[in-house]
């Protein structure tokens, strides 16, 4: 029986090896998204399938600021979302292959989607290295979208509608 747990054992080491190699080797990637070529101090507009960013790039110690107000693309969403359960937003820096040189992440709170307002957004991007030729912007997102606000706990209420959305940059091996 002991040989049996020790086989067992070094097969999980084996993945878990075998995994973190693989992750090492990772380039995330972002070609499949529209992107705008980066420059400082102007209001670039980029435009997804269910969101547009209007965002300003600015240099920051270490890195570069890329801040402004994303809105939702109301002609491409089901007209009954009202309630944001899950959003979240990636700003990512990219070459002209669309290969990732810096990348940032930011969680919304769940709460109502006020399209007119937008949604603010603030990255601090920090390249490793910044490659000679063209930079380009883009964005990316997460949401899931329903009809109302969660029901209480205990509460009998109907189910809601769900709608769910992702763009984002995909991991190459």
């Amino acid at each position: 029986m002991r040989d049996h747990r020790t086989i067992h054992l070094f097969a999980r080491l084996a993945i878990l090896a075998l995994v973190l190699a693989l992750a090492g080797c990772a380039t995330m990637n972002v070609r499949h998204l529209n992107r705008v070529p980066w420059t400082m101090g102007e209001t670039e507009d980029v435009t997804l399938k269910f969101w547009r960013f209007a965002a300003t790039t600015t240099p920051e110690a270490g890195g570069f600021r890329v801040s402004g107000m994303a809105y939702p693309n109301l002609e491409n969403l089901p007209e009954w979302v009202e309630w944001i359960d899950e959003l979240w937003f990636a700003a990512y820096v990219c070459d002209k292959n669309g290969n990732v040189l810096a990348d940032e992440v930011r969680v919304y709170l769940p709460g109502p989607l006020t399209p007119e307002a937008g949604t603010p957004f603030d990255f601090l991007l920090k390249p490793e290295k910044i490659e000679r030729g063209s930079l380009f912007l883009t964005f990316g997102y997460r949401m899931t979208l329903a009809d109302s606000r969660p029901a209480e706990p205990g509460s009998t209420a109907d189910k809601r509608r769900i709608f769910f959305a992702s763009e984002s940059a995909v991991d190459f091996f």
